[in-house]
């Protein structure tokens, strides 16, 4: 009689518990259903939101080679304001013919579902740059609006690292006002089991889905079957998200107003007024061009003025009066930085680290006569004789900071990000600060006392 010791039970048992967990891992987010093994597919819709919310069931069952699909439950549940234009309703238990499935795509849906949970990445969507630019025509209703020589700038600047980039962003913004939700049930037959795909945020394509509400999978397949199997004109139609139909649109208007926007707006106000940006372009390097309808929104850095220095106003390009005070206001602007005081000193000091953008005097984006309410000290002054700037540093687009430059000398720093600034601690900044918004320095930079009426102690 063999004896089996205690060590050698040990080791077959780990084995067997190895095998195990083996199997189990095998398995891991698979479904473990065959075709046959299928007597009907249920795909179940939801959305809402504050507003109310609406259902749609499908069922989706074989006759002969083929799937049919039945609508077979649809609700409506709006607020009273929505409903007088969307009655509600509430239809249970029909069995409404919607559409044949043919049989290879239930057996390709199937066959998917057997699939390893695939992880996020950009290249899951099947999105790429080369698609995007050869369809811009039919995926993006802006396009037909652009000439063709900015219609070639535009195609050439689709490319793959930046359709990637707006797709990690699709993928990372989640809506908090709305909800939806879709399941997809893979009923077997002969038995109770159900494997189920749900989706439940408003990302591309509905991804991504969870099998059997534990696995996460990154799955296009399963969200083309629903676009194949779903009708248009359920009560909750999900159809355009499943499809990703918005997600075009999303990429093309990123790339075009990070990439071309600024370009291809100065394009076209030059072509527009020749002869005001030739005038323009003898006193100053024309940093940037933003529409603003009759208006344009220029950027302007002055030729004889150190690189740092730059003018921000809303000119009337249209105008020869206009483009005459634009053009003066180099001189303006030289006068204003004769002010002895701290902040244009610092500019001065340290021409790499930032630069000094003002507002024309007298400009009309000036946030002053908005803020005078704000800090009662400021009503002493008139808003045409106050200078608006802004510090920027070259390194960090969020480290900036808001001034207005006094008649009498004085700076009042509106806003700033950041722990400090111009060397000036955040804490001393609270210190001084009046409702820990506005904060009052002589020319030298001293900080000067606000009471608690918000006037000079």
């Amino acid at each position: 009689m063999r004896v089996i010791t205690k060590p050698l039970l040990f080791r077959k048992a780990a084995a067997t518990l190895l095998m195990v967990m083996i199997s189990l891992f095998k398995s891991y987010g698979q479904t473990g259903i065959s075709y046959k093994d299928v007597a009907k597919i249920i795909i179940s819709e939801k959305c809402g939101g504050m507003s109310g919310s609406c259902t749609s069931v499908n069922e989706i069952t074989k006759q002969d080679s083929k799937w049919a699909v039945f609508h077979t439950e649809e609700t409506r549940a709006f607020d009273a304001f929505l409903s007088r234009r969307h009655p509600n309703f509430s239809r249970k238990g029909i069995h409404v013919f919607q559409k044949y499935l043919d049989e290879q795509t239930v057996i390709n849906f199937i066959a998917a579902a057997q699939l390893r949970p695939i992880r996020y990445k950009a290249a899951v969507t099947g999105i790429t740059a080369d698609y995007l630019n050869a369809n811009a025509d039919k995926l993006w209703l802006s396009f037909s609006g652009l000439p063709a020589s900015q219609k070639e700038e535009f195609l050439n600047s689709i490319r793959q690292p930046r359709v990637d980039s707006v797709l990690n962003i699709c993928f990372s913004n989640t809506p908090t006002d709305v909800y939806v939700d879709c399941v997809i049930s893979i009923i077997k037959k002969n038995t109770k089991d159900t494997v189920s795909f749900e989706a439940s945020y408003e990302y591309p394509f509905l991804l991504p889905w969870i099998i059997n509400k534990r696995d996460t999978t990154y799955n296009m397949q399963i969200s083309q079957f629903a676009v194949a199997a779903l009708g248009q004109d359920s009560a909750c139609n999900l159809k355009p998200l499943l499809a990703g139909e918005r997600v075009y649109s999303d990429i093309y208007d990123f790339i075009y107003r990070n990439y071309c926007e600024k370009a291809f707006t100065q394009q076209d106000y030059e072509l527009q007024y020749p002869q005001a940006f030739a005038l323009l372009r003898n006193t100053y390097h024309i940093i940037d061009v933003r529409s603003g309808s009759d208006f344009a929104f220029l950027k302007l850095q002055p030729k004889t003025l150190p690189a740092n220095i730059y003018l921000n106003d809303a000119l009337h390009v249209g105008n020869a009066d206009s483009v005459a005070h634009a053009i003066h206001l180099k001189d303006v602007l030289a006068a204003i930085l004769k002010h002895s005081n701290f902040v244009f000193k610092y500019a001065a000091e340290h021409p790499s680290s930032g630069y000094l953008t003002f507002i024309a005097p007298g400009d009309s984006t000036t946030l002053f006569p908005n803020q005078q309410g704000d800090f009662p000290y400021l009503q002493r002054f008139n808003a045409s004789r106050v200078i608006t700037f802004y510090y920027n540093s070259k390194t960090n687009d969020r480290d900036y900071s808001l001034w207005y430059l006094l008649p009498n000398g004085q700076l009042v720093l509106s806003y700033y990000e950041g722990d400090s600034v111009l060397g000036i601690p955040k804490q001393k900044l609270n210190d001084y600060s009046y409702h820990w918004r506005f904060d009052l320095f002589d020319e030298q930079g001293n900080l000067i006392n606000i009471n608690s009426n918000g006037e000079v102690k």
